[in-house]
């Protein structure tokens, strides 16, 4: 196993943090990754359901990370930056990459903005979006530090691409799940060509619309995913939308992504759309808000709205909610949030 699976080196973790919790455990997980055990635990994110636990095999996650590596063309010696939570599999597959390249890590706070101290060349960061959005609003001069930005962890909105465009930055996005240790699949954010292309060795089909991954350097043969795709070729598509989302009204399926994706540039607080249900349509579509009326009047919300949606896809009803469930990356947990407004009618 020494030979296949390198070592963590602890000398080559520079921490940047004076968390005494995050510092144990990110030990922790370089202990149990340097352990004799052919696999490690991961955890999912839960951003459509109760998150679990589930075992990779540290092989594999080798693999995944000679792929990204050689994609970004990693040399020895350089460094990447790490300020997303170590639960997450983004966060471990960055140290597994850094093992495998003998790279070093700068690692920060896991927070919105963590980079006050920053002043030398970062290879590479690992960003939610948003902590990147935080940072080009508070300290977009430390954006020059990074030759690249690998987001993850929630869909890139409109409004965020072109700030990413207007900045002329570097951003990727990555598209994959626990299970598929970290993405699969990348795509530069700025540009027309919004395809998700495969990384080496990956190919992709679709079963019902929904997205079919054969990776067997991963141990993965047809893999159904939730996520609806347009598939271009064998090693590209397009993301519409996840299948547990779609909200059949009426006779019709509506995409929440879709219509989320429309609104973006008109909100200026956390939102997103879904489905509930109803005795005439079926399902109605729904929108909820991370705000209060006071805040954000429903009525000047529903003239936004009018702007850019037909008919058909305006919300029926507007929640206001306090505080939205999310993720350890920022992903909001709509299933959960959805529970919260429906206990608070009952």
């Amino acid at each position: 196993m020494a030979n296949i699976v390198p070592k963590i080196e602890i000398q080559d973790l520079i921490f940047k943090t004076s968390d005494q919790e995050l510092k144990r455990e990110i030990l922790g997980f370089v202990h149990s990754w340097n352990d004799s055990s052919p696999s490690f635990v991961v955890k999912t994110s839960g951003s459509t359901g109760i998150p679990k636990s589930i075992q990779l095999q540290k092989k594999y996650a080798v693999e995944s990370a000679k792929r990204t590596g050689n994609f970004f063309s990693y040399q020895a010696g350089e460094q990447l930056a790490l300020c997303i939570s170590i639960q997450t599999i983004g966060a471990k597959m960055m140290l597994i990459r850094a093992a495998c390249f003998q790279m070093k890590v700068q690692i920060y706070d896991v927070s919105r903005n963590p980079f006050e101290t920053l002043s030398e060349a970062i290879k590479q960061v690992s960003l939610v979006p948003l902590q990147l959005a935080q940072l080009i609003s508070e300290s977009p001069e430390k954006l020059s530090y990074f030759e690249s930005i690998l987001l993850g962890g929630a869909p890139v909105d409109d409004s965020l691409r072109k700030q990413i465009e207007d900045l002329h930055l570097n951003v990727y996005e990555g598209f994959g799940m626990t299970e598929c240790y970290s993405h699969i699949a990348l795509r530069q954010v700025a540009g027309e060509d919004q395809r998700f292309r495969a990384l080496t060795g990956i190919r992709f089909s679709n079963l019902d619309e929904q997205l079919c991954i054969d990776a067997p350097h991963l141990g993965l043969e047809k893999l159904v995913t939730n996520d609806l795709v347009e598939v271009h070729s064998e090693t590209s598509f397009s993301w519409i939308g996840r299948a547990d989302f779609v909200i059949n009204s009426g006779g019709y399926k509506f995409f929440p992504e879709k219509i989320e994706r429309k609104i973006g540039d008109l909100l200026t607080v956390p939102y997103f759309i879904f489905g509930q249900k109803n005795a005439e349509f079926g399902e109605i579509i729904c929108l909820a808000l991370e705000s209060s009326p006071e805040v954000t009047p429903e009525n000047a919300i529903r003239s936004l709205l009018e702007q850019v949606l037909t008919s058909y896809e305006r919300p029926k009803r507007i929640y206001f909610i306090s505080t939205f469930e999310r993720s350890s990356s920022g992903k909001i947990r709509r299933t959960e949030t959805k529970k919260h407004i429906f206990e608070s009618e009952s």
